[in-house]
């Protein structure tokens, strides 16, 4: 099915046509969205959609419930339906519904009532501006959206009954329900009257509110407690100033209880820490091995996660364009070291320089940095075998994200193509001056990349996690800054010289092999390719589609293995190429460990908005403190926060089960003061902070 003809573009220009703006969403899932900001880009433009779907032909359609009120009714048998009065129903019925892959219902009115996701009764929500439903002919888990009742044009659709605005209506009110001391309700005398209305309009606007909802509950609390009242008018001017602010999304969340929804309809897998890297991956036979052990035996602070890594880079460009496997794999790979400030990583960096240079051949090595885009291109283009040696790339890959006009902003669209185009044809933007269209035959382009944490994993957004860019990184994450090392500078070694000398004059077949080369197809023995076959058979269980990160992140775990191996059989000599158990072996395993590190530390710093940034810090330094913390440390902590930011951040950690209180024993002082423990450090026993 061609995306131009694909039933879902078919759909999504349909629901456009009927006045519905929409947005793609992760395939065959209710989320993610696969764009940023996807209120303020859902739209009714055919253009665009046709733009977005010919990206992405199987993306779900999103419809954004703005101007909507949508019910969403969870369940086959909710009781809510038979409570029902009878006249309430054939209101129901008179709307266009949709029977969702779970069995429940969506049931579509005009007109807004509360912004974004609200409770109409147990397992009954309502949606209206600025959430969302996924729509058919959408599937999640291989199960189809489907309308029972034709979803009709916008301008057609039955109005909000009464009856479900008196409802929320009601929530409204008893959520701003006075507070009695003693049987009698408290009374607001002149002179607070103007700010306790404020910060009680500020309170309802953070529970998500709108406006017509927070005038309605300020006008009841001015009535039966302001003395006197203040002007009507002056209450509504109050609920506007409070409009002007952004929802908590901690406090919709608790209030909600999306956690409780998520929990019963996604579970989500828990990622956990593979631990330090076995020793064992770091031994490889051959250039590899002494190229490391010529980068420890100079360091200042010897590091061999990122002698490894820069030891990977180094071989990976010298069989550049010049070997293949029996899937046409060849050995650009993309390699990231991450390391503390003052842990040495640009030793790595320099050896490869140094090697190269003494051989002749600099040529190999481009530039430091990207200036943009068409840079890289043209860098590639003058010599397709390369190696790029980027210092910082956190924070270059941080720009491209934040600087959306920049010559940046296509880089990392860029480094995805080119990752995937070393066994074809690379094709350039098309211009009208063709002499300005770019053709790379055979594009093997290796990324050695540096960085500290900071500035890489907060570069880094969801929507990296799920487009691939990480997923084709091999990232080595040094934890610990190695202690220093008195070690001279010496000679590179005469054996490394000689053997990256006869890569150098490794020599293909035919007169165009610069042009367009056949690169030597490096055999695989029988054993390897068993161990690669239960490789990949355990990897289709982690790609089934339940989990878009993981799903992801795995996605390219087999084609990384066999680069991987590729390299490790060059490694060994020029003269002597196979790919041999052991070398099968050792990548299955060295991408089986990093591909469960990186999800684990996806899961410490990527983040879905500014909120989850904020929790997730507070999560890393209670991680960095041991684990468990008293409340006094965790204010020490985090004394970045306000009182209420960290009010709000503590309460959504404890309401999710990422973080635990306890609250046991007491001391000779009277009750122990509330410790604070990562969920996974829940035992039998009584976690104790330490002393700070």
């Amino acid at each position: 099915m061609t995306p131009a003809t694909g039933a879902l573009l078919s759909a999504a220009l349909s629901y456009a046509k009927k006045g519905y703006p929409v947005f793609p969403i992760l395939a065959n899932q209710k989320a993610p969205p696969l764009i940023k900001e996807w209120q303020k880009q859902a739209t009714t433009d055919t253009e665009r959609i046709t733009e977005w779907w010919t990206q992405w032909p199987d993306a779900n359609i999103g419809i954004h419930c703005v101007g909507l009120t949508v019910i969403d009714i969870d369940g086959k048998d909710n009781p809510w339906l038979t409570n029902l009065k009878s006249t309430e129903h054939v209101e129901l019925l008179k709307a266009p519904f949709a029977v969702t892959p779970r069995g429940g219902r969506h049931v579509v009115f005009k007109g807004s009532t509360k912004t974004g996701v609200a409770k109409l009764a147990e397992k009954v929500d309502t949606r209206s501006d600025g959430g969302y439903i996924v729509v058919y002919p959408s599937t999640v888990d291989g199960k189809l959206y489907q309308w029972v009742q034709e979803l009709t044009p916008v301008d057609t659709l039955p109005p909000v009954p009464e009856w479900v605005k008196t409802v929320l209506s009601t929530q409204v009110l008893q959520n701003a329900k006075p507070t009695e001391t003693n049987g009698t309700v408290e009374k607001i005398p002149e002179g607070r009257r103007d700010d306790f209305i404020f910060r009680y309009a500020c309170r309802l606007r953070r529970l998500g509110m709108t406006l017509e909802e927070i005038d309605v509950a300020l006008q009841e609390i001015n009535k039966t407690r302001c003395t006197p009242p203040l002007p009507a008018s002056q209450i509504t001017q109050k609920a506007k100033q409070a409009y002007k602010y952004e929802p908590e999304q901690s406090e919709i969340a608790v209030l909600e209880g999306w956690f409780e929804q998520d929990r019963e309809e996604t579970p989500v897998e828990k990622y956990k820490d593979p631990g330090p890297m076995p020793k064992h991956l770091l031994a490889v036979s051959g250039l590899i091995e002494k190229v490391m052990n010529y980068n420890l035996e100079t360091a200042f602070k010897p590091q061999p996660l990122l002698a490894l890594a820069g030891a990977l880079a180094l071989q990976s460009v010298l069989a550049a364009r010049k070997v293949r496997d029996i899937r046409n794999n060849r050995t650009n790979l993309y390699i990231l070291g991450v390391a503390k400030s003052g842990s040495g990583k640009d030793h790595s960096r320099k050896i490869n320089r140094n090697i190269l240079f003494e051989s002749g051949l600099t040529e190999l090595e481009s530039n430091e940095d990207f200036a943009s885009d068409a840079g890289l291109i043209g860098a590639v283009a003058h010599h397709p075998a390369c190696l790029f040696q980027v210092d910082e790339v956190g924070r270059l890959l941080r720009t491209t994200r934040e600087a959306m006009n920049s010559n940046l902003y296509n880089l990392q669209s860029i480094l995805l193509k080119l990752y995937t185009s070393a066994d074809t044809i690379y094709k350039g933007k098309a211009y009208s001056d063709r002499t300005r269209n770019v053709e790379i035959d055979q594009p093997c382009m290796v990324l050695h990349g540096l960085t500290v944490p900071e500035h890489f994993y907060n570069g880094l957004s969801h929507d990296n996690l799920i487009d691939g860019f990480l997923a084709r990184m091999l990232v080595f994450d040094v934890t610990d800054i190695a202690p220093r090392a008195y070690n001279s500078d010496k000679p590179i070694p005469l054996d490394i010289l000689e053997i990256v000398k006869t890569w150098k004059e490794f020599k293909l077949a035919g007169n165009l092999s610069a042009e367009h080369p056949t690169p030597f197809l490096v055999p695989t023995t029988p054993d390897a390719e068993k161990l690669f076959r239960d490789f990949a058979a355990k990897v289709e269980k982690y790609t089934n589609g339940k989990d878009p990160v993981a799903e992801t992140l795995w996605s390219r775990a087999e084609q990384k293995a066999c680069r991987l191996a590729l390299v490790s059989a060059c490694s060994r000599h020029p003269s002597k190429l196979e790919i041999t158990a052991t070398d099968m072996s050792w990548a299955l395993e060295l991408t089986d460990h990093l591909t469960r590190k990186m999800m684990w530390l996806s899961g410490l710093w990527v983040a879905h908005n500014s909120f989850d940034a904020a929790q997730k810090k507070v999560l890393r330094a209670v991680r960095d403190a041991g684990g468990v913390v008293t409340k006094n440390q965790l204010a020490r902590l985090t004394q970045y926060l306000s009182i209420r930011e960290r009010g709000e951040i503590l309460q959504n950690l404890l309401t999710t089960g990422q973080l635990n209180e306890s609250k046991k024993g007491t001391g000779t002082r009277g009750p122990s003061p509330a410790v604070y423990f990562l969920s996974e450090f829940k035992t039998d026993t009584e976690p104790k902070a330490n002393s700070a």
